[in-house]
Order: C-alpha cells, then structure tokens, then sequence
C-alpha cells in the first residue's frame, strides 16, 4: 500500500487534471470532463419506452409502486399513535420521496396543488422517513419487483409443464 501510495505522490503533479492545494474550502481541484457523446442505441432505447408507455410521470410509477406492493405499511404502522390519518401520513410520505428521489426539494414538491405544506411533508419526513423506514420501502419494492419478474420467467419456461425437471432428471 505504501508502494502505491508513493507512485500517487509522484503522479499527481504530472496531472493537469487536478490540483491539490492547502486551502480549507476545499483543498482538491478537479477540472471539469469534457461531456461524453451520447450512446448510439439511447435515442432508440428513449423512442421505444415513450412508444410502450407514454410518458408518465414519476410521482405516478412511484404510487402505484407503492400502492401494488404496501411497502408504505411497515411506515405507517409505526405512526399508530400519531394523530395524522394512515392515507394522509402515506401521501406526505410519497411527496418526500419524490423529492428527495428526482433531486426536485421539499419546498419546490410543496408547491403543488396537493393540499400538503412544506411543513407537513417536513415533519412527516423527520419524524417517519428514518433509513430503515427508506431501507424497508426500497427493500419492498424490490422484493415485489423479483417475485413479478421470477414469476414471469417461470411462465416462460419450457419446463413448466414437465414437472419443472428435464427428462434426464426425472
């Protein structure tokens, strides 16, 4: 490791790319990289998801994510004693999510005609949107996502009808 760590030593300043200086606003300098040409298939890729499902917004995907697995249960069942409704806490839940998942902001989320307060969907997200409360919901997501995706493969298979064994093994 020190052998690597040397050879670093030595490259850095040979770099044009970086600069390392003693400052404390930030004491590593990175030049900016020069933007990548587009994938030749993305337009393709882009074209036939806009064929397939049209463009749907994500707060949309995300709802009916949540509302086909229940992964916002494991949420809600811990604000059993609190005094917001289970559908109202789910909504507000939602709303962070979404902010926080497209990068958009609470405040600029809360300006939708949804009836929410930043407030509200601030303290939902203090009190409530823990990372094990994030961990759970994503975990659950995904669980859904595999058992769709497996049961499909399985409907697929030449040997679902064979007792799921080949011949050979029978």
């Amino acid at each position: 490791m020190r052998t690597e760590l040397a050879a670093l030593n030595e490259q850095l300043p040979q770099l044009g790319w970086v600069q390392i200086t003693e400052r404390r606003s930030g004491a590593i300098k990175l030049t900016p990289v020069p933007a990548q040409p587009e994938p030749r298939n993305l337009r393709r890729v882009k074209a036939e998801v806009l064929r397939r499902w049209g463009s749907v917004p994500l707060i949309d995907m995300l709802k009916e994510a949540v509302l086909r697995t229940g992964c916002l249960g494991t949420v809600t069942s811990v604000a059993t004693g609190s005094s917001i409704a289970a559908d109202v806490l789910a909504e507000r839940l939602l709303l962070a999510i979404y902010a926080y998942g497209t990068n958009t902001g609470i405040k600029a989320v809360a300006a939708g005609g949804h009836g929410h307060s930043e407030d509200d969907i601030r303290y939902v997200r203090r009190r409530y949107l823990t990372v094990e409360a994030a961990r759970a919901i994503a975990v659950g997501i995904a669980n859904a996502t595999f058992a769709a995706l497996h049961l499909r493969l399985i409907q697929r298979s030449p040997l679902r009808d064979r007792g799921n064994q080949p011949e050979r093994y029978r």
